[in-house]
């Protein structure tokens, strides 16, 4: 379907990452792909072009950042300018400074709300409604 976003969700938490996956195939013509690790994200960017792409700030260091900062300069290919959505907690000084120059769209913070991710896509490419066969009621 030509309508259809392709999003990549990097999540360590697999409650959440299956309950926005759900979701959002469920409300919207998008298709997610999803991983916990870093190291799988990295290739999955190598091999597809995102409309845009949902990333953990990682706890213990900064895989997100890196990664995002490899897709800007261009050192995956294809390079990357699409829109990106961090989800983490109150970063420090230095990851905000870098946030900010890596052109993140939105920042949501932890603990997320399912709704606040749904909306980030809404914001992040433009999703058509997916077409369901039956009314929920």
């Amino acid at each position: 379907m030509a309508d259809t976003r392709r999003i990549l969700l990097v999540e360590p938490d697999y409650l959440l990452r299956r309950t926005v996956v759900t979701a959002a195939r469920g409300l919207f013509a998008v298709e997610i792909d999803e991983t916990s690790r870093y190291e799988n994200a990295q290739a999955m960017v190598q091999q597809h072009r995102y409309d845009g792409l949902l990333l953990a700030l990682d706890d213990g260091g900064d895989q997100a950042l890196a990664l995002l900062q490899q897709l800007r300069a261009g050192a995956l290919l294809p390079a990357h300018d699409s829109p990106v959505v961090l989800m983490g907690y109150d970063p420090d000084r230095r990851r905000a400074e870098i946030i900010q120059t890596l052109g993140v769209q939105r920042f949501v913070m932890k603990p997320v709300k399912v709704r606040h991710i749904l909306e980030s896509l809404v914001q992040m490419a433009p999703l058509r409604a997916a077409r369901t066969s039956s009314v929920a009621g």
